[in-house]
């Protein structure tokens, strides 16, 4: 079973070591505490979690500013990966989109992420751009994503990004 909690400052700490856990096997550079506890107290962080019988398994951090989304951080543990778990949270990020009206979600993912590439193309969202040497942990490179919500998607209140009758915006082919 799987629950959504909303990961606040009051209940940040009954989650924290399994966020960190999370994080530490997710990332090259993980995030340290400090970082979650700013997310936390950031009037702009959304920052959401799924809980099931082991705990928190996996979380999804975003902005929301300026009618626009941005993708901070998002890991599902690896014991729990290839369950939807991933699309779950994106689909969270999305509802929130439309409940607080907004129009376009940007983020940034590594090339050398195949999965996390085949889970945003596959929920619409398109190649924009590169950030050249964005990750300074290995100097790789970032590609931006991007998808804009449609109006009616807004006004119905009613997203699951990557399902219906939704066209994709053609990817770049180039990069800058």
């Amino acid at each position: 079973m799987s629950l959504f909690v909303r990961i606040t400052p009051q209940n940040l700490l009954a989650h924290l070591t399994d966020i960190l856990n999370i994080e530490r096997v997710s990332f090259p550079s993980p995030w340290g505490r400090e970082s979650f506890e700013h997310e936390v107290g950031n009037p702009l962080s959304r920052f959401w979690g799924i809980l099931s019988d082991n705990g928190l398994v996996a979380y999804i951090c975003f902005w929301v500013a300026a009618g626009e989304i941005h993708l901070m951080n998002i890991a599902v543990h690896p014991e729990m990966r290839k369950r939807g778990l991933g699309r779950t949270l994106m689909d969270k990020l999305g509802q929130t989109g439309v409940e607080e009206d907004v129009r376009k979600i940007w983020l940034e993912v590594r090339p050398s992420n195949k999965a996390a590439r085949a889970l945003y193309s596959g929920m619409g969202f398109a190649e924009v751009g590169w950030r050249r040497r964005y990750y300074t942990d290995t100097g790789e490179d970032a590609i931006v994503m991007a998808l804009t919500l449609s109006p009616l998607e807004v006004v119905t209140g009613k997203v699951r990004l990557g399902h219906g009758s939704r066209e994709a915006p053609e990817p770049s082919s180039s990069r800058p």
